[in-house]
């Protein structure tokens, strides 16, 4: 990612501020996590399971280790369901379910569903789906089968979706990451993620690896968003959290007037999505209307 949407004294302020908004430290906000989680689940059904799709990356990989925390093991069943046979992160999901000690774990390839549905719906309109459509197929299957293991085990489908990719609406509509029973990681950044993944010691291979989908070869969030992963969540932060004007996040952050625009367009236009909103952990620091 060559270009710059920040000064580099305006990122590190603005990463400096989201990291300090929690006084008492990151500990504490795990706490306040697993607590959540567990006062949910004991709420629900506290005789099911917790679902949730471990892709490898760093998000749902945090978020397993927080249910885990708060229900043990037992009760958790990570899917890890790759489009493309050679996905990475089925080695890091493995390293992770075999951390955890948790039992009810799955990998399940989606491709070949996947594949029959872009053919039928390539018949049907006359021409090649794009790129996007094509993961959009792919996401809802994987909620498909989220919520068809929920339904059969009794449980609860966690979502892994973090605060700045639910502001921008990066998510498929009914797919994932977003649609799930309960979101662990909404109110957090990827920057809090970071530090929370450090402090629960997940494996250093997970912390570096590039966030991803994994619908096709290459593919990254930072490439098809324009922006460093620091700068979508400095970004967020300010318009969204702490709902600063362009001219201000300009001024104090020296920030591109482009890109600040583009953010709050996004915003716009993945409204529809947020409609959809599910209750989820929150730390007090958002009212989102």
């Amino acid at each position: 990612m060559k270009k710059r949407n920040f000064s580099e004294k305006g990122i590190i302020k603005g990463v400096l501020e989201i990291k300090t908004r929690h006084k008492k430290g990151y500990n504490e906000v795990i706490k306040k996590i697993v607590g959540q989680i567990k006062n949910f689940h004991k709420k629900t059904n506290p005789k099911g399971n917790l679902i949730l799709g471990l892709s490898g990356g760093i998000d749902s990989t945090v978020v397993a280790y927080l249910a885990v925390m708060a229900v043990g093991p037992k009760k958790v069943i990570l899917l890890n369901l790759p489009v493309r046979g050679n996905d990475e992160g089925i080695k890091c999901y493995k390293l992770v379910k075999s951390d955890l000690k948790v039992k009810g774990g799955y990998v399940i390839s989606i491709n070949s569903p996947t594949q029959k549905i872009i053919k039928d719906v390539s018949k049907i309109i006359g021409k090649k789906l794009d790129l996007i459509t094509k993961g959009n197929i792919a996401s809802r299957l994987r909620i498909n089968f989220f919520y068809a293991v929920a339904r059969e085990k009794g449980g609860m489908v966690l979502g892994t979706s973090n605060r700045a990719e639910f502001v921008q609406g990066y998510a498929t509509k009914y797919g994932t990451p977003m649609s799930c029973d309960f979101g662990v990681l909404d109110d957090l950044y990827k920057i809090d993620i970071k530090e929370i993944a450090k402090e629960l010691d997940i494996p250093q291979d997970i912390l570096n690896r590039k966030s991803t989908t994994g619908f096709y070869q290459g593919q990254t969030h930072e490439e098809e968003l324009g922006a460093t992963l620091t700068e979508q969540d400095v970004a967020a932060y300010l318009l969204f959290e702490r709902k600063m004007s362009i001219s201000q996040i300009i001024k104090k952050y020296g920030a591109s007037k482009k890109y600040l625009s583009d953010i709050i367009k996004r915003y716009k236009q993945s409204k529809h999505k947020r409609v959809l909103q599910v209750s989820h952990v929150s730390l007090g620091y958002i009212h989102d209307k």
